[in-house]
This record gives C-alpha cells, structure tokens and sequence, in this order.
C-alpha cells in the first residue's frame, strides 16, 4: 500500500514541476533517505543528472514567474511532465517485477497528467482574475508543494497523497472561482 500511494504521490508532484520533483528523488537516494534500489533511482543519483536537473528546476523557476512565458511553459511540459511521472513511478517500483513496472509508469504518467491539467488551466484562470499579477506567487506555492509533496511521497506518503490531494483539490476551486467570475461580468458593450 505504501508503495502505491508512493507513486501516486510523486506522480502528482511531478505533474505540478517535474524536474523539482526528479531533483528530489535523485537527492533522496543519492543520500540514502530512501532505500530505492532500481537501475532508474540510481540513475538519478549520477553528479551530472543532478546538475542538469537542478539547471532545469532553475529555469522553470524563472520561467514560471513569467505571464505568458509560464502558459507557454505549461503547453511544452504537457508532455514532459507525465514521462517525469512515469519515470519517478518506475523508480519507486523497480525491480518489483516487469508487470508492476508498467502498472506503475501508466499510473505514474496518468496521475501527473492529471495534476499537471489541473496546475495548467488554474492558471490560466489566476491569469485571467488578475492579470498575471499573481503568477508568481502561485508559482511559488506550487514549488513548495511539488518539492515538500515529493519529500513526503518518499519519506511519508500517505501524508503526501493527502497533502497533494488537498493542494489539487485547492487548484480546482480556484479555478471554477475563475470560471464562476468571468460568467457574473458583464458583458461589453458594442460602440453604436
């Protein structure tokens, strides 16, 4: 049981910022906090991995501050946030078995998906309220929550799942307040 909500955990992290989340991972094992033991985990441990990943979260930190470059941001990592997804999954399971392995890349990419819509349209709805005023600093809540939800995927999960769960479940509401704003104002009015 641990272990699914491990993947589902780290699965939903990477949908909100993959490369914080695989940054996580890697140090995780690197340091021996996790006793992940798959080829994939010790991948992540390489000096080289972490540095490009730690390059990557970095530029994804400033990219996402950004209005219009963080929409643009979200729309290219459409597809990469699931694959970091599966990935993760993969080393959360490896070495369980082939059929586990792929059980856990299609949930692993399919939760991150998910989280990742739910990440991308709340904040075109937030951009939408404000202007893009607030991006930034929805952007950096959603560090926080990628790189803590990730810490206790691995170390705690069934908080995590909770966690995460709870910040989705926040993301979905902020956007139907969007939704729910843009209906109640009026509409313009054409010159005559």
């Amino acid at each position: 049981m641990s272990t699914i909500l491990t993947v589902l955990a780290i699965a939903s992290a990477a949908g909100i910022n993959a490369y914080a989340t695989l940054l996580v991972l890697g140090l995780c094992v690197r340091f021996e906090l996790v006793p992940l033991q798959s080829t994939t985990a010790e991948f992540f441990t390489n000096p080289w991995v972490l540095g490009l990943l730690t390059v990557l979260y970095l530029i994804e930190f400033v990219a996402d501050k950004i209005p219009a470059v963080d929409h643009v941001w979200d729309v290219i990592h459409t597809f990469i946030r699931p694959l970091a997804g599966a990935v993760a999954s993969i080393a959360v399971v490896g070495g369980s078995g082939e059929g586990w392995v792929i059980l856990a890349a299609v949930v692993g990419g399919a939760t991150s998906l998910l989280s990742h819509g739910v990440k991308a349209t709340g904040r075109v709805a937030t951009t939408t309220l404000t202007g893009g005023s607030a991006n930034w600093m929805i952007s950096l809540v959603e560090d926080v929550i990628a790189i803590v939800g990730s810490l206790l995927a691995l170390l705690a999960p069934f908080v995590a799942l909770t966690i995460l769960l709870a910040a989705l479940a926040w993301l979905i509401s902020r956007r139907r307040n969007a939704h729910h704003y843009r209906r109640k104002q009026p509409a313009p009015q054409s010159p005559s």
